[in-house]
């Protein structure tokens, strides 16, 4: 595993104080979970997916639409045009902003839509695009993955401004954020930290690997291919440290309640979720998930998308 050394804003090392106690192995192998709900839905590759107006949105990045699923009915009730290679859906305000990544840089771009009408409501041309897209200091935020960050300003529906930042393009990139900062890497580059209301890096973070991918019980989350770690925004000390055994990608992760849910492969590109005891970090079950793409904690339950077999499950 490789180490973690944590620089805060004075440029002091270590883990600030903060220690956990190894975790003995468990003692039997954890239950299989099985999902409450499988929701069959319209488009290819579903991947993108977030919360909005009391609904459940869906990207289809091999698709043009976007689904709209009744979390009462467990059911998809209505598709959105939106456009084609629609990689990520992130609540905004009161807005959805839909992520559409493309080969060509240029055919990359923002769409916006309004989750009470089910209508887009707009577009956005950026230089390039990949990963989510976060909100903060009344600005919409995206990542250039050649190495910028881009702010978005969501009046004039354009790019206003530009910041340059040290990524990998040809690995994952993640960004998350709120009002307080913006969380942006790749699994080689270092963890930044970003000032919203400057668009200055303030901090900068070896988390041994790996990217930020929610903020939840006042915690920045990520993980690497082996192990996740969660950073406390307040201090830039690491809280959390948790390996994960016998697997070689990581691709998204949801803070439900008392759990952590993890998407990952093992070898062979076999897809799993993993759910984790926050308190104990013992692993208490896992799912057989082909490509869990994005999970999502909402509505009483964990969400995940399968981009394989275009469904949405439900695991409560």
């Amino acid at each position: 595993m490789l180490a973690i050394a944590v620089h805060d804003c004075g440029g002091g090392s270590g883990y600030g104080g903060s220690t956990l106690t190894p975790v003995d192995p468990p003692s039997a192998a954890p239950p299989m979970l099985t999902p409450v709900a499988s929701i069959p839905l319209s488009g290819s590759a579903a991947s993108g997916l977030a919360e909005a107006a009391g609904w459940l949105w869906v990207t289809h990045f091999q698709a043009s639409v976007l689904s709209q699923v009744d979390p009462d009915t467990d059911a998809e009730v209505a598709r959105v045009e939106v456009g084609p290679n629609a990689g990520s859906v992130t609540a905004i305000g009161p807005q959805l902003w839909i992520g559409q990544y493309a080969d060509r840089p240029q055919d990359s771009r923002l769409t916006r839509v309004d989750p009470l009408t089910a209508v887009v409501t707009g577009h956005v041309q950026s230089p390039n695009l990949c990963c989510e897209v976060a909100g903060a200091a009344g600005r919409v935020w995206a990542v250039d993955p050649r190495g910028a960050l881009l702010s978005i300003d969501p009046a004039r529906g354009r790019v206003v401004g530009s910041t340059s930042v040290a990524l990998d393009p040809n690995v994952h990139v993640g960004l998350v954020g709120d009002e307080r900062a913006l969380w942006l890497s790749s699994d080689t580059s270092p963890l930044l930290k970003i000032d919203p209301t400057s668009a200055r890096v303030i901090a900068s973070f070896d988390v041994g690997g790996g990217i930020p991918m929610a903020i939840a019980h006042d915690l920045v989350w990520g993980a690497s291919p082996h192990q996740v770690w969660a950073v406390d925004p307040a201090s830039n000390e690491i809280r959390v440290r948790l390996p994960l055994e016998n697997t070689i990608e990581t691709l998204n992760l949801a803070v439900s309640g008392d759990a952590l849910w993890v998407g990952a492969r093992r070898p062979g590109y076999v897809g799993v979720v993993l759910r984790f005891d926050l308190a104990s970090q013992r692993l208490t079950g896992e799912a057989a998930v082909s490509l869990p793409g994005r999970l999502l904690a909402a509505f009483g339950s964990v969400w995940i998308v399968d981009w394989d077999t275009n469904r949405l499950l439900r695991f409560d």
